[in-house]
């Protein structure tokens, strides 16, 4: 009898530490394990009735978690039988957990918050709690609950970190991911960043690859810091999380192309704007052969090149993108109205301000009736409203609106901002334009500090906005050694950029981007020049627009297919010869080698002739080489400077010269075609 009892006695131990086996599988939450584990116990022997109802409920647990919950419209009933032949609260609490899961699973917030509450009483003390009150805290979410389920969030986590144990779990990685997704949701991305950072650190530190976590936590991680403007640390999140998406999904799968979107995004807010146009080409070519899945990615990819379109000037291929894009979701898509947002921005940087107010208005009003006013998007559409108002010389308003921006901004985002730059840069506009010229510079530094910031010392098209705004407010001040110093340094980098972009550009739009960059900023330095005729600042100018003459006929395929279609050998080698000359004359000047570049261009003027007497209609695409001055007569006191721009209805070119003239103690400007 005594050897029965010990027999008993020991398989009841046994029978105990296969359970406390399984309890610690299931916290930490190796819920496949758990179940095989469980199932082994059972097949050992029959177990005792308090431990086979805990066993039944942690296993109903363990199957929602394993994505097996069908499999409880049968054993549910029979785990509450047990239980009313068996009560146990701890197994009754678990049951309860489970009701509230299946109810969270299909969006039935408040039924699942019931059970939640009648579940924490008797979980307290188990390792199910901060689980518990994780799933509470999302089901607070869920039902609209902001504030209460941030503090639902904030006490899980307490629960965790009370035993250093519970912050190995995967569960508590997606709890700081959540609270996280809570405050990027509502632009805290002060707050979010950190909990992403320490969500990362222990997904590396445990060892945790799951690619959906790992792009949920790194991803989301990455965009945030790229929304508070550090880009470095964007690009190698994003380009970290290309490696591990790539080896999971392979190139063919839409995560994988979001990935890219937002790396292309990247590239464009730091001026590199060829790579991001390039990455975003190929985001489209994959969405295509993707078809309907690939359709989000399509989306994504159209609205980040018009960006990049509208960066390059090229504003016909970025209004055809958005309004496409308009045209293929309906009115109360999430994205609509950004979209609507972005075609007034096109319409405000083109000048056309009677079709963006409408659109501007309408976008503004949909922000309001969604209680959506501290997104970045609407940050913008409120600055591109004060740029309307600094249009119609509403300054006073315009100015409020600008700081509000700015106010708004400093609380969402970081200083530290290419958004934040813009707004600086349109605010110091709106001070040169009432000649507050003090205010006005104030706000072009830090505008151009920050703007060099972001680009890393990278030239781009805004730091060049930024620079011609000081330079411009500076002369305004009236410090004229200061403003030469300025004019010579924008006139530089301005030529500068241009060399550098002007190859990469589709031919069709290299004059109106030559031409855009070109045409405010010299007319400018010109009035400038024409108070102040220092030789420095006529040569700078007279050596840039030679440069930009050259980059013009280049690009002027009209003329190159007129020749071409003359089918004359005469007049298609002396074009040829022509070319030739024209490209090694800018690249010398380019290079800052001007007696070099003077030289060839004596000689291509004299092809010039040639040309025009084979062929007069190509006075409509040369300026005439009799009268144009090819350097600066310095001893007389005239200099030439002169101004590309491009006619509307074609490509050729129509050169304006403007000439200095010195006479009797003050300089006289006078317009010569």
């Amino acid at each position: 009898m005594r050897y029965l009892f010990f027999f008993l006695l020991s398989l009841l131990w046994a029978q105990e530490g296969l359970l406390k086996r399984v309890d610690s599988l299931m916290s930490r939450e190796d819920y496949h394990a758990a179940l095989r584990e469980y199932d082994s116990v059972l097949r050992v022997a029959a177990l005792a009735p308090t431990q086979r109802v805990q066993g039944e409920a942690a296993r109903l647990l363990a199957l929602t978690k394993v994505g097996k919950a069908q499999q409880l419209d049968t054993l549910l009933p029979q785990v509450e039988a047990l239980l009313q032949e068996v009560p146990d609260t701890y197994a009754q609490g678990i049951l309860w957990f489970v009701k509230a899961q299946v109810f969270s699973d299909s969006a039935q917030h408040d039924s699942a918050l019931f059970y939640i509450t009648q579940a924490k009483p008797f979980l307290k003390n188990s390792p199910y709690y901060p689980l518990l009150l994780f799933a509470e805290a999302q089901a607070l979410r869920g039902s609209g609950a902001l504030d209460q389920a941030e503090r639902a969030y904030l006490q899980a986590r307490q629960v965790y970190e009370a035993t250093g144990g519970d912050t190995t779990r995967r569960s508590y990685v997606l709890l700081l991911q959540s609270l996280a997704n809570l405050y990027h949701e509502q632009y805290r991305y002060h707050e979010a960043l950190p909990l992403y950072l320490t969500a990362y650190q222990a997904l590396k530190r445990h060892g945790i690859t799951s690619p959906s976590i790992y792009e949920a936590v790194v991803g989301e991680m990455t965009l945030v810091q790229f929304r508070l403007g550090d880009y470095k640390a964007a690009e190698t999140g994003f380009l970290h999380l290309d490696s591990v998406l790539q080896k999971a999904y392979g190139t063919q799968h839409p995560k994988y192309l979001s990935n890219l979107n937002r790396l292309a995004t990247t590239y464009l807010s730091t001026g590199r704007y060829e790579e991001g146009e390039r990455l975003l080409l190929y985001i489209l070519q994959t969405a295509e052969q993707l078809g309907e899945k690939g359709f989000r990615n399509k989306m994504e990819a159209m609205a980040n090149l018009q960006i990049a379109y509208s960066f390059q000037k090229r504003f016909d291929e970025a209004e055809k993108i958005l309004l496409q894009l308009l045209s293929l979701i309906p009115k109360d898509h999430p994205h609509y109205y950004l979209i609507l947002g972005n075609l007034a921005a096109l319409y405000m940087e083109t000048e056309n301000y009677e079709k963006a107010e409408p659109i501007l208005q309408e976008v503004i009003q949909a922000d309001y009736e969604r209680g959506d006013t501290l997104s970045p998007h609407f940050i913008v559409d409120v600055s591109n409203l004060a740029l309307l108002h600094e249009h119609q010389k509403r300054y006073a308003i315009a100015e409020s609106l600008y700081l509000r921006c700015l106010d708004l901004l400093a609380l969402v985002q970081d200083t530290l901002h290419q958004e934040y730059a813009r707004i600086l840069n349109n605010l110091s506009n709106l001070y040169y334009d009432r000649r507050q010229c003090d205010k006005g510079i104030q706000m072009a530094r830090r505008s151009l500090s920050i703007t060099h910031a972001i680009s890393e010392g990278r030239m781009n098209d805004r730091y060049l906005d930024d620079l011609y705004a000081l330079t411009n407010l500076t002369a305004c001040q009236g410090d004229s050694l200061v403003a030469d110093s300025l004019w010579s340094i924008l006139i530089r980098e301005m030529f500068s950029f241009i060399r550098h972009r002007f190859p990469y550009l589709p031919i069709q739009h290299q004059q109106q981007w030559v031409s855009w960059y070109v045409h405010k900023r010299m007319d400018a330095f010109q009035i400038y020049v024409a108070r102040r005729p220092l030789p420095p600042l006529v040569e700078a100018g007279y050596r840039a627009a030679r440069s930009v003459k050259g980059l013009l006929l280049l690009s002027a395929e009209s003329m190159r297919r007129f020749v071409h279609e003359q089918k004359d050998t005469t007049l298609t080698a002396l074009y040829e010869q022509w070319r030739q000359l024209i490209e090694a004359s800018v690249a010398l000047y380019l290079q800052e080698a001007y007696a070099e570049a003077d030289s060839i261009e004596q000689i291509a003027t004299e092809v010039e002739k040639q040309l025009l007497k084979k062929a007069p209609i190509l006075q409509d695409y040369l300026p005439d080489p009799a009268g144009e001055p090819l350097a600066p007569r310095f001893p007389s006191r005239t200099a030439l400077i002169e101004v590309a721009r491009v006619q509307a209805s074609a490509d050729s070119v129509l050169y304006l010269f403007y000439i200095l003239t010195r006479q009797k103690g003050k300089t006289v400007l006078r317009l010569h075609t």
